[in-house]
């Protein structure tokens, strides 16, 4: 079995920097955008990617480490103006997903 884990490095603001784990690539990418534009951090490059990890045995992720495209649209304030504007984008990967979910369940 592979895991494929997509991260975005954010910037602390002293110098330092961490990594948020997301559920895709869009998502990660989405992120990028979001750090920049609604933040006013980031980078001049984009600082996404991915690792994979493999096993022969059965994966799950515990807790809320990975970022889901549902709870980032949760997370995200309804009064910053900057940050509203990134819910249709945050939307559309939820319907992709929904999409791409209910298409398996039908094959």
């Amino acid at each position: 079995m592979k895991l494929e884990i997509h991260y975005s490095v954010n910037d602390g603001g002293d110098g330092s920097a961490y990594p948020h784990f997301f559920e895709s690539k869009e998502l990660a990418e989405l992120d990028q955008d979001f750090q920049r534009d609604v933040y006013d951090t980031g980078f001049a490059e984009c600082c996404t990617g991915s690792i994979v990890i493999e096993s022969d045995s059965p994966m799950k992720v515990i807790g809320e480490d990975i970022i889901t495209a549902e709870s980032f649209l949760k997370d995200i304030d309804r009064e910053d103006e900057n940050a509203t504007a990134f819910i249709p984008k945050v939307q559309a990967l939820i319907d992709k997903k929904n999409k791409n979910q209910n298409g398996k369940k039908t094959r």
